[in-house]
């Protein structure tokens, strides 16, 4: 069974400004233009234009049809299709196999006109039935100029299979100058790791983010994304150390780092007392590859971290073995 991705449309007809409003959709498709053009029989309206892929490149063979496939047409080598389809009908799909199936649905095809649409299927995201995703090596640095008693516990959205020091339902600490301590010794982290069901990665509307690399570039690229992201040389040091040797196992990877609210909502949620005044959360996805993938995406782009007061910085990360989304 396909899966197809709707675009609702409401209202019972279409103008200028309603076309405008159209453009601005996430680039699933374009509605150029809707006319009047009196050279067709009772009922019938012409639906014509192109199907792209999303670098601009034509999409040969695709099928464009109503939903009840009735009505159909394939594109040519320049991706263009023209069909003539009835007023009854309220919704066309386009659909090529490994691309997103998009459908306009609710529209208002009028007799007598002639609706001009381009379409931008995106590359389907490989899906996979749900399976165990590990979180390595989160921890968790505490900073304080002065000294403070943290207790600070976690709501992993899976189940904690090591710790250290010892969790117990929380952490109860010191944090000061010396750095972190408990009754037994000092620590330079607070360390778990975990198992959780699944774990997928984030889209931007119709937009992957984050970044493919070549693994002999990829100490690079990290150094200048977790300086972008605010850690300092030594968290930078921790996290490369760990992370590079196990992303570079192919010739490329692609990476994606859930920051802060997206690393609650989807890894684990921090209840403390005192709460910090600065606090970054990073957690890293990646996949590796020997062969160049075909991959659209869109770079990460991160704001200014500022470091106050009473800090709390983690990362942790999990590999994906496969590209799955949402």
């Amino acid at each position: 069974m396909r899966a197809i991705l709707i675009i609702l449309l409401f209202g019972a007809s279409i103008g200028a400004s309603a076309i405008d409003s159209y453009r601005a959709l996430p680039n699933y498709y374009i509605i150029k233009s809707d006319t009047y053009t009196n050279d067709l029989l009772t009922g019938q309206v012409r639906v014509k234009g192109h199907v792209l892929d999303y670098k601009g490149e034509a999409l040969a063979g695709t099928l464009v049809s109503t939903m009840d496939e009735e009505t159909s047409a394939l594109t040519d080598a320049n991706g263009a299709f023209d069909m003539i389809v009835h007023d009854s009908d309220t919704s066309i799909f386009a659909f090529k196999e490994a691309y997103t199936e998009i459908a306009i649905a609710r529209y208002d095809f009028r007799a007598g006109h002639t609706v001009e649409i381009e379409f931008r299927l995106p590359l389907k995201i490989e899906q996979e039935p749900k399976t165990p995703v590990v979180s390595f090596k989160p921890v968790i640095y505490l900073y304080s100029t002065t000294t403070l008693n943290v207790s600070l516990a976690l709501d992993y959205l899976g189940e904690l299979t090591f710790t250290y020091p010892e969790y117990n339902e929380g952490w109860n600490v010191t944090v000061g100058p010396n750095g972190i301590q408990d009754a037994k010794r000092t620590y330079p982290y607070l360390f778990w790791e975990g198992e959780m069901d699944h774990l997928t990665y984030e889209r931007n509307g119709s937009e992957l983010e984050g970044q493919l690399v070549a693994t002999d570039t990829l100490v690079e690229f990290l150094e200048k994304q977790l300086s972008d992201i605010g850690l300092n040389r030594t968290e930078q040091a921790d996290f490369i150390t760990f992370w590079a040797p196990k992303m570079s196992v192919g010739n490329y990877v692609f990476v994606q780092f859930l920051l802060d609210d997206l690393y609650t909502s989807k890894i684990a949620e921090l209840t403390m007392s005192p709460e910090p005044e600065s606090l970054k959360r990073v957690y890293l996805l990646y996949t590796t590859y020997q062969e160049f993938p075909d991959i659209d995406y869109a770079p990460q782009q991160f704001e200014p971290f500022d470091r106050k007061g009473f800090t709390l910085i983690e990362w942790g990360g999990s590999e994906l073995k496969t590209l799955i989304t949402l």
